[in-house]
């Protein structure tokens, strides 16, 4: 979870694929279209005032250039950004589905409530 605070912001993700090469996944708010650079996809990201719940499938986005996801290498968080927290999932979880403690509603709940 990541909050907007009006600049850009950005996560960039290092995946192996089946292949043995790394690529790369950069989504930032800077971005405003996607594009395909050699090994490095970037995809816009587009953020709410306050906190949101960003979700990056790289399974997917993997697979959209013919690669089979393995792992994830690493995580970088471009600045200009408040992180509550960060997971990787095996699966996309309904919000409801989460541990308590890693939902994104009752955040919400409680600015609304100030």
């Amino acid at each position: 979870q990541l909050k907007n605070i009006g600049m850009h912001t950005g996560v960039e993700l290092e995946c192996k694929a089946m292949d043995g090469n790394l690529y790369t996944i950069t989504s930032s708010t800077a971005s405003t279209i996607c594009k395909l650079q050699g090994k490095t996809v970037s995809i816009p990201m587009v953020l709410v005032k306050g906190w949101n719940k960003v979700e990056i499938d790289m399974e997917y986005i993997l697979s959209v250039i013919g690669r089979k996801f393995k792992t994830c290498e690493s995580v970088k968080i471009i600045s200009s950004c408040r992180l509550r927290r960060i997971y990787l999932s095996d699966r996309r979880y309904k919000d409801w589905e989460l541990p308590e403690h890693l939902r994104i509603l009752p955040i919400l709940e409680q600015n609304f409530q100030k």
